[in-house]
């Protein structure tokens, strides 16, 4: 596995308390393998943690499991009485007319031109989704701090993942059009995060259907999907919501929102928090069968 590749590390599934072995082969390996055992005792960006512990010898089997805690609940109530249940994504109460929102799907049609053809609209389009990225993390940065911006510096670093970037070509070599190889390797990718038995690392699907969805739009020429809202200040019902689209909510025209699905530490919910969002999260499929009710 390629330790440069961020979605070949999360798709790995290490969970807390589980150990790992690095295996470092360059000229500089030594002062490489010291930065890295450094970096873990440092908490790697989130500072460090009781018992963080690395060993230069092989790993041992097994290891503690992740810390426990109580997930906070959260009710949704209906004008009828009718309540339901979630997970408490970010405090506070919102009451207020639904909106229910859907995704509109990025239709992919187009035919295979040449290899240099496509690779060129491919390496057009990363760049045009790193500026927006810069951007993004700008005004994220003014409206929470600078570590809730951080969440798209790592879409940042999605972008030029190798073990990405290697699917596409790979797929692109194949006869597949920039768009459909770009689609096809962030879908396996999403899919294969989903399917992870961990919660916190399956939530980070979502930020790779962010990304995906983000380029795929710039190679396609599709808008930019985030939700065209009523005049009336709303209550966002969706089956989920990306990063981007939770950042993208006009405050004013959002009292908070409810997704059936997601969880308290995926991206979304972080954002909501910092924003001053309230937010319901894994509520069901139901909860989006009762999206035409007129107040929560």
């Amino acid at each position: 596995m390629n330790a440069k590749s961020l979605i070949s590390v999360l798709t790995l599934g290490v969970t807390h308390g589980q150990q790992i072995q690095v295996e470092v082969s360059d000229e500089d390996e030594e002062a490489a393998a010291a930065a890295i055992v450094a970096a873990v005792r440092d908490g790697l960006g989130e500072g460090p943690h009781e018992g963080n512990h690395v060993s230069t010898a092989a790993p041992a089997k097994g290891g503690p499991g992740p810390p426990t805690r109580t997930t906070p609940l959260a009710n949704v109530v209906f004008a009828d009485g009718d309540v339901m249940r979630g997970v408490a994504g970010a405090p506070g109460i919102a009451i207020g007319p639904i909106f229910h929102f859907e995704r509109a799907q990025v239709e992919v049609c187009e035919r295979f031109v040449s290899f240099d053809h496509e690779i060129g609209r491919l390496q057009t389009a990363l760049e045009a989704a790193r500026q927006q990225l810069v951007t993004l993390h700008t005004e994220v940065a003014q409206r929470a701090d600078d570590s809730e911006a951080e969440i798209f510096q790592v879409h940042r670093d999605i972008l030029s993942d190798p073990a990405l970037i290697d699917n596409v070509r790979a797929a692109i070599t194949d006869g597949r059009s920039a768009a459909e190889a770009w689609h096809g390797a962030m879908s396996d990718h999403a899919t294969e995060l989903a399917d992870l038995s961990d919660a916190l690392l399956a939530e980070r699907a979502t930020d790779i259907r962010d990304v995906g969805q983000r380029v795929l739009r710039l190679l396609t020429g599709a808008e930019d999907g985030t939700p065209t809202l009523p005049d009336t200040p709303v209550i966002i019902v969706a089956n989920d919501l990306t990063p981007l689209e939770t950042v993208a909510l006009d405050p004013a025209r959002v009292l908070g929102f409810c997704m059936a699905v997601g969880g308290p530490n995926a991206h979304t919910a972080i954002l909501a928090r910092a924003l001053g969002l309230p937010a319901v999260v894994s509520a069901g499929a139901g909860i989006l069968q009762r999206a035409a009710a007129a107040r929560l």
